[in-house]
């Protein structure tokens, strides 16, 4: 894949004293943004490989180099500090480094929009940003690009972006058990891992695994690679470390997965969680995440599951739809997540005169006993 500006990574100072240049006291801050993602790399690449020993040919293969000042001075290129001799097959480290830039761009960005980082990149590796930029005044800010992309895409950070990492690097973690849905993007057979993220677009992660879990997972993934909208979620259980805002952020062992459907409610509510706003073709805004849970729990509370689960879909206007297709009939429900409220329509595909409509009010346990009656009637052989 292409990258931009050919390996080159630019990252921009702006404000007070970049008005003219980067001044010299600014250069250990690229020293040790360098080292931070050359550890990030390391990480993935020993927790995909098991490899235990970061060799010379590792840290040559993952190392950035200062080649030049752009833009009115005030851009700090960067590029990986392999050379035209370097022995083949130590380019098989480089995706890694590639890697480490993009979730610096991740931890970076996720400050910035008010999220927590401990998502993107465990505390200790957080910590380091203390060393980046310790002196950056509050009419300052670093640009700091992706890897990838005909162009990169820029995150900003701070004074204040930059005190929401160190703070995320401090806040203790609660660990305890729970579940998590995810998909499966990865499976790693030889290494016994399996690359989960979760279904609410919080966190990626590394786990191990056990055989007894290959075959769930193995179905999760193969779904994953087929289409991310209808594969197959699963629920896993485990030993579970949450971070300060109570996502979990890592999953330290696993006593159970759960294959589950694609019809899975709670797991599809909590994939919209994950769109932003532009989330198709530029358009479609983001969807509350605490009343996507709160869609759920009712489902959970009030809804059979001997009745089926509806397909449900995100609507670019902010609704969501909630479709059943029955022996006698469609039956749709539109929530819009700004009243708490959904139309329904229920309907024959044989008789244009049989269909019911009705809005009802989502927060009353006696709208939703209505519902399960229309389902029920559609479902029913015979006449209603």
């Amino acid at each position: 894949m292409k990258r931009h500006h050919a390996d080159r990574l630019c990252f921009r100072f702006a404000g007070g004293r970049f008005g003219n240049g980067i001044p010299t006291e600014v250069l250990p801050s690229l020293a040790e943004l360098a080292t931070l993602i050359a550890d990030v790399a390391w990480r993935d690449y020993s927790q995909e490989t098991g490899a235990t020993k970061r060799t010379k040919a590792f840290n040559e293969s993952t190392g950035l180099k200062l080649v030049a000042i752009e833009a009115g001075s005030t851009v700090a290129a960067l590029e990986p500090t392999r050379t035209t001799a370097m022995l083949p097959g130590l380019d098989q480290y480089e995706p890694f480094l590639w890697q480490g830039v993009d979730q610096v761009h991740q931890v970076v960005s996720a400050a910035h929009r008010g999220v927590d980082p401990s998502f993107v990149m465990e505390r200790e590796l957080l910590a380091k940003f203390g060393d980046i930029l310790p002196d950056l005044r509050h009419d300052e800010s670093m640009e700091f690009p992706s890897s990838t992309g005909s162009e990169a895409s820029y995150a900003l950070m701070t004074p204040k972006t930059r005190n929401g990492i160190i703070e995320a690097s401090k806040t203790p973690t609660v660990v305890k058990k729970g579940s998590i849905y995810a998909f499966v993007p990865e499976i790693n057979k030889r290494t016994g891992s399996f690359e989960l993220q979760a279904a609410d677009g919080s966190a990626k992660m590394k786990v191990k695994f056990q055989d007894p879990h290959f075959n769930a997972l193995k179905v999760a993934w193969e779904s994953y690679r087929g289409d991310i909208a209808a594969g197959n979620p699963v629920r896993v259980v485990g030993e579970l470390e949450y971070g300060q805002l109570g996502t979990v952020r890592k999953v330290n062992s696993v006593d159970a997965i759960e294959t589950l459907s694609p019809f899975d409610v709670r797991a599809r509510l909590q994939y919209f969680s994950s769109l932003r706003d532009g989330w198709f073709n530029g358009k479609g805004s983001k969807f509350e995440p605490q009343y996507l849970v709160t869609l759920a729990d009712r489902f959970d509370k009030w809804f059979p599951i001997e009745l089926g689960n509806p397909a449900i879909f995100p609507h670019v206007e902010g609704t969501i739809g909630c479709e059943w297709t029955l022996p006698r009939g469609e039956c749709i429900l539109t929530v819009d997540p700004q009243s708490d409220k959904g139309e329904w329509i229920d309907f024959s595909l044989e008789n244009e005169n049989d269909t019911t409509e009705r809005t009802l009010r989502l927060g009353e346990e006696s709208e939703w006993q209505w519902l399960r009656g229309r389902l029920a009637a559609r479902t029913a052989d015979g006449s209603r």
